[in-house]
């Protein structure tokens, strides 16, 4: 799937029952779960076994697993568990009858496109394992690293872009509705200075 190479499919069915025992009494998580989630197959392994690519210290192999869903509307607490259970650098494909998204977690954080096409693909690009995996976060997640940061750091910074974000839209919000000319003007300072401090981190 997803356009990788041929020397990397696989057909290895993960048992639902399996994982849902991993819940270890966690009811209400499981319950969440098998209503989201009716299969769970490994479609894809991307290591030096399947591919000419250098090993990585970090990285044995980077997994893609499918899940077919029962319903659209997948609760994120069930994609978040699949990564707390299954210990391996994978990219999830959740799939319906006519379309797909794909997830990756890196640094804690997940990432996952919006709906897209069967036919989607993901570019494989680098040298090595450690390359693979942070050009498929980049793509997922939908930014480029620059060359003087690392993924985590990019990853950091990008999510404090988007509180800045969040926190300018609401007093701009605040200021159009504010009648005082005191208050309009304290807002508007404040807004300056979270462009500015958000300026200074592109």
């Amino acid at each position: 799937m997803l356009g990788l190479p041929k020397s990397t499919e696989v057909n290895h069915t993960l048992f639902k029952k399996n994982i849902l025992e991993a819940f270890d009494g966690r009811v209400k998580e499981k319950e969440i779960f098998n209503s989201d989630i009716q299969s769970l197959k490994i479609v894809n392994e991307i290591s030096n076994r399947t591919l000419n690519i250098n090993p990585s210290k970090t990285i044995n192999a980077i997994f893609v697993i499918n899940a077919k869903l029962k319903r659209d509307d997948v609760n994120p607490l069930s994609i978040e568990l699949l990564y707390k259970l299954i210990k391996q650098h994978f990219l999830l494909i959740l799939e319906n009858d006519s379309s797909l998204r794909v997830a990756i977690r890196h640094s804690s954080k997940i990432f996952i496109t919006n709906w897209e096409n069967k036919d989607y693909k993901i570019d494989l690009n680098g040298l090595s394992l450690d390359d693979v995996w942070k050009g498929f976060v980049e793509q997922i997640g939908a930014f480029k690293t620059l060359t003087n940061r690392t993924l985590e750091e990019q990853i950091e910074i990008n999510s404090k872009i988007n509180s800045l974000n969040n926190e300018i839209i609401k007093l701009e919000s605040k200021m159009i509705k504010t009648s005082t000319p005191v208050k309009k003007f304290e807002l508007y300072e404040k807004i300056k200075e979270l462009k500015k401090e958000k300026t200074s981190l592109l």
